[in-house]
């Protein structure tokens, strides 16, 4: 028998005819940067100014990586990279002990690092990104399941 998922959170671009999409919500791209450390000052940092900083990304397994990497190379830029990682705390974890700056999805924060870090928008540099619960159309959902998903979103609906 195969193993199957019975849903998935994503961010979506687009999505294929068996599967119905619930949309969530969308983050844009932000930069995070040590708290006060001046990495960078402005209130709208340019791509030319995070290149020329410390900067760590998530690994390339990432899907927003790529995002970042077209984004630096549309410009002709070729950013300063000191450490990749796997995980969200790592690298919120390397931004607050002063290693550089990060790039991340607006998803990723809470009103709690606003406390830790300089935070910046770079929607323009980098499309928002919808975020979406992915359920394969035709496919029964268990009633655990429903009972989880109407906990995020009370009005989704399933087919059969």
């Amino acid at each position: 028998v195969a193993a199957e998922v019975d849903f998935g959170i994503a961010a979506v671009v687009s999505v294929p005819d068996s599967i119905t999409c619930h949309e969530l919500f969308e983050h844009g791209m932000k930069l995070i940067a040590p708290k006060n450390k001046l990495f960078i000052t402005e209130p709208y940092p340019t791509l030319q100014e995070v290149a020329a900083v410390p900067l760590i990304l998530f690994s390339r397994t990432v899907s927003v990586e790529q995002d970042i990497e077209s984004a630096f190379s549309a410009l002709g830029l070729k950013p300063r990279v000191v450490v990749t990682h796997n995980t969200v705390a790592a690298v919120k974890r390397c931004v607050m002990q002063g290693i550089g700056v990060a790039l991340i999805g607006g998803s990723a924060l809470s009103d709690e690092d606003a406390k830790h870090f300089d935070i910046f928008p770079m929607d323009k540099y980098f499309p928002k990104r919808r975020y979406a619960i992915l359920l394969r159309k035709r496919k029964y959902s268990t009633p655990a399941v429903k009972a989880f998903l109407r906990s995020i979103q009370p009005d989704i609906t399933f087919s059969m």
